[in-house]
């Protein structure tokens, strides 16, 4: 994999390495993700559970921000039994808190994607989002423009600028949203699209 300018020093392919995150509330505890030379090792409740590299089938990732996370991104690992789980690079700390853990993240994926290619040549690197969430999108877009003539004709063209100022503070966000995800099924040897992998401060 050709190395970007913000891609952390990759971990020596005998090296564990782990990242834990808590997604939410509905979370008692934090899943954590470990690397072994020969497993991957995903704990929570006290429990875990191993699975060897060339049983994963495809490593899913997407840029998938959020109002309080627009660095969000998630992989999905999907085994050749149809199991699948997620992994986000941010942590719940309480109602509307996230600590971002990108550089653990970026590790557990790049090491996941250096032992997934050597195990299990066949499987598939996929980004982008389905067509019910670009549906989703398209109708949230629609809303917002809607939004905004109401409040211009409601309220005036002051408060809907404000308005405007607020939305336009996410285009960038939702510029890289578009971009990053589209729909790809890749080779496990291909580098992940610009977009896909969280940005290091």
């Amino acid at each position: 994999m050709t190395p970007g300018p913000d891609t952390p020093d990759p971990a020596p392919a005998t090296a564990t390495v782990t990242h834990a995150v808590r997604k939410g509330v509905h979370e008692a505890d934090e899943r954590r993700w470990t690397c072994t030379p020969d497993t991957l090792e995903v704990t929570q409740h006290g429990q875990t559970q191993r699975i060897p590299y060339a049983k994963l089938a495809a490593l899913r990732l997407r840029y998938e921000p959020g109002r309080y996370t627009t660095n969000r991104c998630m992989a999905e690992i999907v085994t050749n039994t149809g199991w699948r789980a997620e992994i986000d690079n941010q942590h719940w700390a309480g109602f509307a808190e996230f600590e971002d853990r990108s550089l653990t993240y970026r590790l557990t994926i790049e090491a996941l994607l250096a032992r997934l290619r050597a195990a299990n040549p066949q499987a598939t690197l996929e980004t982008g989002q389905g067509k019910a969430l670009w549906l989703g999108m398209g109708c949230l877009m629609v809303a917002l423009v809607a939004l905004f003539l109401t409040v211009l004709m409601i309220g005036g063209p002051v408060i809907a600028m404000v308005k405007l100022a607020v939305l336009a503070f996410f285009v960038p966000t939702m510029v890289r949203y578009v971009r990053a995800n589209r729909r790809q099924v890749l080779p496990i040897t291909a580098d992940p699209p610009e977009g896909v992998l969280p940005r290091l401060a």
